[in-house]
């Protein structure tokens, strides 16, 4: 069969949206919980409504994390499937990986090295994203340890409420 002629051939327009097809879509509310990201002791608690004192800073202050006792190069784990948002360095808690969980939540990592994750990568829950690092200068006399939060539309919010008993 021959070609169509030009004057035969039917313009096609194409929309210009792109469309995630079979990406996941992540859920996190109230009655969820989180996996542990690493073994660790609880160091600095999270506290939004009193002040904590915090060794290295020889200040009191408020703490929108926990901050987890952790092994120089142990592996930190995803604590719930989502679709890593960010990765950045910050001064207080280093090299830190972001990553959305699901209706409007994000667990934030800190005191991080060799990262195993990429921006805009889907991890499961238990995946390794990095590993412990030492401490930033602002966690010196803590130790070693990994930097653990999580957001509810962009406002820190307990962990401890929802991370599965040890």
């Amino acid at each position: 069969t021959p070609a169509p002629k030009e004057s035969e051939m039917a313009a096609v327009t194409v929309p210009d949206e792109t469309i995630a097809v079979n990406s996941p879509v992540y859920s996190f509310s109230e009655k969820s919980s989180l996996l542990w990201p690493v073994e660790g002791d609880i160091i600095l608690g999270y506290n939004m409504d009193k002040t904590i004192y915090f060794p290295t800073l020889d200040i009191y202050r408020c703490n929108p994390a926990v901050v987890i006792s952790a092994e120089a190069g142990e592996p930190v784990l995803s604590s719930a499937p989502g679709v890593v948002e960010e990765i950045y360095t910050d001064n207080e808690i280093g090299t830190a990986v972001k990553v959305s969980v699901g209706d409007g939540y994000e667990v934030i990592y800190g005191q991080l090295s060799n990262l195993q994750v990429g921006v805009s990568e889907h991890i499961e829950a238990g995946r390794v994203i990095g590993y412990a690092t030492e401490p930033t200068k602002y966690y010196s006399k803590e130790g070693t340890n990994v930097y653990f939060k999580l957001l509810k539309e962009g406002a820190a919010v307990d962990p401890m409420l929802y991370l599965i008993e040890k």
